[in-house]
C-alpha cells in the first residue's frame, strides 16, 4: 500500500507539476503577449490622443479665424458708424447752413416788402398830390378862362 501511495504520490505531483508547469508557460506567454499587446495599445492611444489634439488644434485655429474676422468685422462696423455720424454732422452742418440762408432770405424779402409798401405809400401820395395837382391846374386852367372870357367881354364893351 505504500508503493501505491507512493506511485500515487508520485503521479499526482508528477501531475500537479505538469499543470504547474503548463500554468507557468501559458500564463508567461500571456504576459508575454500582453507585454507585446501593451506598447502597441499605448501606441494605438496615443495616436488616437495625438489626432484628437490636432483635431482640437484645428478648431482652435477656426475658432481664432473667426475671432479674427468678427473682430475686423466689428472695426468695419465702427468706422461705418463713424463715417455715419461724421456725414450727419456734416448734413447739419449744411441744414444750419441752409436755415441760416433761409432766415437771411426772410430778413430781405421782409425788408423788400417795407420797401415796397413804403413805395406803395409814396406812389399813393403821389397819386394824390398829381390829382390835386390836375384838379388844381383844372381850376387855375378854369378861372383863367373865366378870367379871360370875362376880360374879352369887358374890353369889347
Amino acid at each position: 500500500m505504500r508503493i501505491c501511495l507512493h506511485i500515487a504520490y508520485v503521479c499526482i505531483s508528477h501531475i500537479a507539476y505538469r499543470i504547474c508547469a503548463c500554468l507557468h508557460i501559458a500564463i508567461s506567454h500571456i504576459i508575454h503577449i500582453a507585454y507585446r499587446i501593451l506598447p502597441i495599445a499605448y501606441c494605438i492611444s496615443h495616436i488616437a490622443y495625438c489626432i484628437s489634439h490636432i483635431a482640437y488644434c484645428i478648431l482652435h485655429i477656426a475658432y481664432c479665424i473667426s475671432h479674427i474676422a468678427y473682430r475686423i468685422s466689428h472695426i468695419a462696423y465702427c468706422i461705418s458708424h463713424i463715417a455715419y455720424c461724421i456725414s450727419h454732422i456734416a448734413y447739419c452742418i449744411l441744414h444750419i447752413a441752409y436755415c441760416i440762408l433761409h432766415i437771411a432770405y426772410c430778413i430781405l424779402h421782409i425788408a423788400y416788402c417795407i420797401l415796397h409798401i413804403a413805395y406803395c405809400i409814396l406812389h399813393i401820395a403821389y397819386c394824390i398830390l398829381h390829382i390835386a395837382y390836375c384838379i388844381l391846374h383844372i381850376a387855375a386852367y378854369g378861372i383863367l378862362h373865366i378870367a379871360y372870357a370875362y376880360r374879352s367881354q369887358h374890353s369889347i364893351a
